[in-house]
């Protein structure tokens, strides 16, 4: 009986400490790996603008969420030089923020915009839940056929770059 009290208390003393972060926080999940990975995306300008989908496989690191509320910290960025970005200071192609300073502080080079959409989850995803993420990516009209690469951060504690990952035709 001992058991279930302490279970108990435990349940109260944890409900009270996730008051202030709340379950609607930012996420805390981290790119395993992508489709950028093997292929990239190749789309076509037209006059509203260039279209991409590409998918993200997310292992949710920190606690449970609620996957409608979350990604409000996402970002997407195309570019098409990489000499400021010094990837010598991380492993494959992850970068932190303050490694890419020059992408941090400004608008994206080229005009993008993105919808997100959560595969593969429940109504709550736990810790060490692995789930899809479906980037639905708009490239602005205007933006010169060519190869570009992409910055992906699903957070604040992540920046993947992706060299050569849309071709747009």
């Amino acid at each position: 009986m001992s058991a279930r009290i302490k279970a108990w208390i435990l349940a109260i003393v944890l409900f009270f400490l996730n008051i202030p972060y709340g379950i609607d926080a930012p996420t805390r999940a981290f790119i395993q790996s992508s489709s950028l990975d093997q292929n990239p995306v190749v789309c076509r300008q037209t006059q509203s603008g260039a279209e991409a989908t590409f998918t993200l496989s997310m292992k949710q690191e920190y606690r449970a969420i609620q996957p409608s509320y979350q990604f409000s910290d996402f970002t997407v960025e195309l570019f098409d030089s990489m000499d400021d970005v010094d990837l010598s200071l991380s492993g494959k192609h992850y970068a932190d923020f303050q490694v890419i300073d020059k992408w941090a502080e400004e608008p994206s080079p080229y005009g993008v915009t993105w919808s997100v959409e959560i595969k593969d989850a429940n109504d709550i995803i736990k810790v060490g839940d692995v789930f899809t993420l479906v980037v639905h990516l708009k490239i602005a009209s205007g933006v010169p056929a060519g190869t570009y690469h992409l910055a992906v951060s699903p957070n604040y504690a992540q920046e993947c770059i992706y060299p050569n990952a849309v071709v747009i035709q």
